[in-house]
């Protein structure tokens, strides 16, 4: 008999409880839905907005070439250091001449030859099949001489600074690949008075970049200095990836104060546009995902909207699409603590 009287006691406890509790959580939830949250709202309207398309880059030198000749050989000579200023034209090194002081004794005896039978089929002393068959060799033999001629005496081909020696005098170049491009050189010579950078621009705006659009440049390396640039080239054709096209920007570096391989932030003034934007601040993004929001208040109830992010101009977002319209206001302070249906007072209304 003591026992069924506990377990009675047990069961009527156990209902008095879960029934105190559900009367305590339906109180709790009945006690947030009518809690009335502070805000501050703006009206949605059409802003006037500078349209800066902002990007990073690395810079690179304007021209760069690894000097090498064709084929392996020694080094008798190398007339440049790293850090030596070059002109167009300059003798940077001299390579082993055996092969091509051969082929200058193979020429001139092949011009003696030319030059006889030159004279002797004006005068019908050969037949043309034979002259025509000497002058092949000397024409061979002349190309042959200009080619070693330029791959024993290396010339820079243009103006520039040399930023790469990987051989001393007397060492064998083999050819083997010895840069970080993986290419084979001897001297790295690059031109640093004027340097480029790529972009890759969405493709909305193909339409709207054109040739000698001024850049501006700030490398983070140098503080606040701004450099001048302009669009040296448009790509013709669109990553369809990426949905951008690569645009290439002539950077004017007269003083060599930008040096290739630093990062810059490029900045292309595109002028100023009509938007559809919305504070900034207002705008939230759903948690773990890409998507976007903000509150819009109707009768004093926070309205969560899902919009279309667009572009992002000085402190504002555009409002690409949504279910939104111009004139309607907004939550801009106190939305982070929002939920949608929430009750609001409109600390002022702008």
């Amino acid at each position: 008999m003591k026992i069924k009287n506990l377990i009675l006691v047990i069961v009527l406890g156990t209902g008095i409880f879960l029934n105190v509790s559900c009367a305590s959580k339906s109180s709790q939830k009945e006690s947030d839905s009518d809690d009335i949250y502070n805000v501050q709202v703006a009206k949605l309207e059409k802003q006037i907005l500078d349209n800066t398309l902002e990007f990073t880059a690395n810079i690179e030198a304007w021209e760069k070439v690894n000097l090498a000749p064709a084929s392996p050989g020694r080094i008798i000579k190398i007339y440049a250091e790293v850090g030596n200023h070059i002109k167009k034209g300059q003798l940077l090194v001299n390579m082993d001449p055996t092969q091509y002081n051969q082929a200058r004794l193979q020429l001139t005896q092949l011009q003696i030859d030319y030059n006889r039978m030159d004279s002797l089929v004006k005068v019908g002393a050969i037949s043309r099949q034979q002259y025509d068959q000497i002058k092949t060799q000397y024409d061979i033999a002349r190309n042959n001489t200009e080619f070693l001629e330029q791959n024993v005496n290396l010339k820079a081909p243009f103006s520039g600074v040399i930023t790469g020696k990987y051989f001393e005098n007397g060492e064998l170049f083999s050819g083997a690949p010895n840069t970080k491009e993986g290419k084979a050189a001897i001297l790295t010579l690059e031109k640093m008075n004027v340097l480029k950078a790529y972009v890759d621009i969405p493709e909305s705006y193909y339409n709207n970049i054109k040739l000698n659009l001024p850049v501006e440049i700030k490398v983070d390396a140098l503080g606040d200095q701004k450099f001048n640039g302009k669009v040296s080239q448009i790509y013709p054709t669109v990553d369809p990836s990426s949905r951008t096209f690569r645009v290439e920007i002539k950077i004017d570096n007269p003083r060599e104060i930008i040096k290739p391989g630093m990062f810059a932030r490029l900045s292309i003034n595109m002028g100023r546009i009509e938007a559809l934007a919305a504070p900034s601040i207002a705008v939230l993004k759903l948690q773990g995902t890409n998507k976007y929001y903000i509150y819009k208040v109707e009768n004093n109830i926070a309205k969560q909207v899902f919009i279309e992010r667009g572009r992002i101009l000085e402190n504002y977002t555009e409002i690409a699409n949504g279910n939104i319209k111009e004139g309607d206001y907004i939550v801009v302070v106190g939305q982070d603590k929002l939920f949608d249906g929430a009750k609001l007072n409109i600390i002022n209304n702008k």
